[in-house]
């Protein structure tokens, strides 16, 4: 209102979208009475609505109580309500036959075990028998405690957390040793991949339980139906939709960087009754892969491990060098050696070993001979297979050059790339190795590289595989604090079996083929001996001398676990029958 011409006018404004006058609620002018002035406070109140974000739901996988399984109840119930359901299915196509054979055992386990919503340590769920009785006399008695609080319930409160947590104790140290048996009988037969998912299951992932037929007695009718269902699709040479369908899980490769795809490696996964058919035919093929695969290959093979590889690679090296002949090594990756098989030339393939395995039984003849045996003919090595890690080896960069190529051209009939940024080329002498090309692409010359899990050099000295492996082990003994070294839980006993499954294995992978001095030994016995003092808790300070250490710990020095893998591996080389 103006002094004057005593009119009111609006002067303060608030200005809005047209289409947000929907949202408006109130507007309100206040007044100062403060001091004199012709201006309002307008305030104004809006209801926002935010747009809802369309989120595509997953579908949850149904996952079965696989721990319920070890109750005996609930496997009686399983195996009646199974064998009221499950009949006979002679008449019934293949597909109706696995969608009778999956809806009923599913309903059953379902029924029987129910779903599984809580996720629990390993130990715990293998013995969750014996524990869930603890567990409910435990509960009951707190409850006692809770509605008659005296000293009579508060003592039988303290005994039944007593008895449960010895029994906590005992199946935990029993998970871990048998954990660590499997481990280290898998390090001593050459089974690095066993051996490195124990070490994984040890520092703490989770693995998901499966339900199978063959955890439990399901009754030989389940099984006949199965067998009834397999048999069909043998001889129809068809397969059920679901038993083909797979699920592509990724897993990281550990090494760079996670944001790139072609750093995961793609697994696909199965349901039970398609591993079955798959497994069957794996070993059809299997019987005739032995007489095809080349003596340099070494993967997917009986009797042969990383370790023979490894020992070749570096037996060529310490060879050359003896005799000073020059060496050039080209290490090929190949682009997702696994995913990108061509099905055409794979189907071509299998008639040619139909015709192999013909001409074993089409006019043979036997020949006995009782002359000495000739001497055996000179090996020329030109490769170095390991399913796919491929090397190449030469002794000038013009021989290594027409292996490229060869390789190369046959990487082209069967549709397979090579990943040229991962391709290096290592020489052993002071010659330039620029020259050597693949598709006028420059190879680079390197000086050190990682061929499977173990890392050699152009001088051929262990300095960086020490380096690398102690650095290994000391990376899986900083995850296992809390889960191992102190977990008061566990006996001194199981956290040395730990250690000696765990970080001893990582600790010597590939030593058996490795030269050392003893200078370079005593690298590892020191990493070994820190880590004992560590697991029994003792310092410096305390003054005890390492030949007490290792009694204490019962386990033996580096010097004398270097010389037994050596010696177990020689043992295994002596046995393997000429090739």
């Amino acid at each position: 209102m103006y002094p004057r011409s005593k009119n009111c006018h609006q002067l303060d404004l608030i200005i809005s979208r047209r289409e947000h006058l929907n949202k408006i609620r109130t507007t309100k002018a206040y007044h100062n009475v403060d001091c004199e002035s012709d201006h309002y406070l307008v305030c104004k109140k809006i209801q926002r609505r935010p747009k809802k974000f369309h989120r595509v739901k997953q579908s949850v996988t149904l996952r079965i109580n696989a721990s319920a399984s070890a109750i005996p109840e609930n496997v009686s119930i399983f195996i009646d309500i199974l064998n009221s359901k499950v009949g006979d299915c002679l008449e019934l196509n293949t597909e109706e036959h696995w969608s009778h054979i999956k809806d009923t055992t599913l309903g059953a386990a379902l029924k029987a075990f129910g779903k599984n919503v809580r996720k629990s340590q390993d130990w715990f769920n293998a013995n969750i028998a014996t524990l869930q009785p603890l567990i409910e006399a435990k509960r009951n008695a707190l409850q006692n405690y809770q509605r008659n609080p005296s000293p009579t319930s508060l003592e039988a409160l303290r005994e039944t957390r007593r008895r449960a947590n010895q029994k906590y104790k005992i199946y935990a140290n029993n998970f871990c040793m048998n954990l660590c048996a499997e481990i280290q009988s898998a390090a001593d037969d050459g089974n690095s991949r066993g051996m490195f998912e124990g070490i994984k299951k040890a520092i703490g992932t989770y693995t998901v339980q499966v339900l199978t037929t063959q955890n439990i007695n399901c009754g030989n009718q389940l099984f006949d139906n199965l067998h009834q269902l397999i048999c069909k699709c043998w001889e129809e040479g068809y397969v059920p939709q679901e038993m083909r369908d797979t699920i592509i899980s990724t897993l990281y490769k550990n090494k760079g960087d996670r944001i790139n795809g072609n750093n995961y490696r793609g697994i696909s996964l199965l349901c039970i009754a398609g591993k079955l058919f798959a497994r069957i035919a794996l070993y059809r093929l299997q019987k005739i892969t032995e007489k095809v695969y080349p003596e340099s290959q070494c993967g997917s093979r009986s009797n042969r491990s990383t370790v023979d590889m490894i020992f070749s690679l570096r037996q060529l090296q310490e060879k050359c060098k003896e005799q000073q002949q020059p060496l050039y090594i080209a290490f090929i990756d190949l682009t997702k050696a696994f995913d990108l098989v061509s099905r055409d030339g794979l189907f071509k393939i299998l008639p040619l070993l139909l015709s192999f395995i013909k001409s074993f039984h089409d006019g043979f003849w036997v020949q006995c001979s009782m002359t000495k045996t000739e001497p055996r003919p000179k090996v020329a090595i030109r490769n170095l297979l390991f399913a796919d890690d491929v090397a190449l080896v030469g002794h000038s960069a013009e021989k290594l050059q027409l292996l490229l190529n060869q390789f190369s051209d046959a990487c082209e009939d069967s549709r397979r790339t090579s990943n040229l940024n991962k391709t290096k080329v290592m020489s052993h002498d002071n010659a330039a190795t620029s020259a050597v090309t693949i598709k006028d692409y420059i190879l680079e010359a390197i000086t050190q590289f990682t061929y499977l899990g173990s890392t050699t050099s152009n001088i051929n000295g262990p300095e960086v595989e020490i380096e690398k492996r102690i650095g290994k082990a000391a990376t899986n003994v900083a995850q296992l604090p809390s889960r191992v070294w102190e977990n008061k839980k566990l006996t001194t006993q199981t956290k040395v079996a730990v250690y000696r499954g765990c970080m001893v294995s990582t600790l010597l992978f590939g030593s058996e083929s490795c030269p050392t001095f003893t200078s370079q030994e005593k690298r590892f016995n020191i990493f070994h001996m820190r880590c004992l003092r560590r697991i029994l808790s003792i310092s410096w300070t305390d003054k005890v001398f390492n030949n007490e250490v290792l009694a204490r710990g019962n386990i033996p020095s580096m010097f004398t676990l270097i010389r037994q893998r050596r010696l177990r591996w020689l043992g295994d080389v002596y046995r393997m029958e000429d090739g």
